[in-house]
């Protein structure tokens, strides 16, 4: 963790704690936490939401997790599903009680996983995943945090970073809006026209954010990311082994893919 962030771990802990609580969860009418002003959460809610409704399934099949393994670092849980199974239906409520083809599905998916053994790729327990996701979220949370204190307090800012003011839906499902802080990221990689795709590093989720390499140029609320490519020599999305702290670390990550 960097050192602006440190003094925002014991707040970060705390949305962490929220986030994963299993009773607000389940509650449909459940308020937004409240938060710091200008802190933006929706994409690690929705991050959380999903998590959880694979950590529940897998729970009732008697399944364990798939994980990323990386060397010197925990293992990541990795995302199971998107929104193309159950289009606009929040992870939590996919449940093998409700929706018997998601356990279906969830079930085939670990099944392979296991088959199909590769460099990276593990199995967990799902109370270690749990302890995995909440560790990863309570770091990116608390860059997160910094970003938005400092940003917005007009603390002493990282050296040749500006910030970009933002706008962005405070849920999902929600159409009330945050006004936040991003950074313009700036993406280059070793191999030229490249399709470049980003992920929190607490959950493997990749989303796209942009192309064709040299360079790829988006922007990105504070967190640690990492980033992934596909095309050109890439059939599938490759990951890059490296993680950018934004803005902390670098807004400019270079890959070696």
């Amino acid at each position: 963790m960097n050192e602006h962030a440190k003094p925002f771990r014991e707040e970060a802990s705390e949305i962490a704690f929220r986030l994963l609580d299993r009773e607000r969860m389940t509650a449909p009418d459940a308020p937004d936490l409240d938060v710091r002003e200008g802190l933006y959460i929706g994409d690690v809610q929705e991050e959380a939401r999903q998590f959880a409704g694979e950590a529940e399934t897998l729970r009732a099949l008697g399944l364990p997790f798939p994980a990323i393994r990386a060397p010197g670092k925990r293992d990541v849980p990795f995302a199971l599903t998107g929104y193309s199974l159950y289009p606009g239906v929040p992870g939590p409520w996919l449940r093998p009680s409700r929706h018997p083809f998601y356990a279906e599905f969830v079930y085939d998916f670990v099944r392979e996983w296991e088959r199909t053994p590769s460099e990276g790729k593990t199995t967990v327990n799902v109370d270690a995943a749990v302890e995995s996701f909440r560790a990863g979220m309570v770091e990116f949370l608390a860059t997160r945090i910094a970003s938005v204190a400092e940003f917005f307090g007009r603390r002493l800012r990282p050296l040749d970073v500006s910030p970009v003011s933002l706008t962005l839906p405070r849920t999902v499902l929600s159409v009330a809006r945050v006004k936040t802080v991003g950074f313009t990221v700036d993406v280059t990689a070793s191999t030229s026209g490249l399709r470049i795709h980003v992920s929190p590093t607490f959950r493997r989720n990749f989303r796209y954010f942009g192309m064709p390499t040299n360079p790829v140029v988006s922007t990105l609320t504070g967190g640690i990311y990492e980033f992934g490519a596909d095309g050109g020599p890439y059939g599938m999305i490759t990951p890059d082994p490296g993680t950018f702290d934004i803005p902390y670390q670098t807004v400019a990550p270079r890959l070696i893919l």
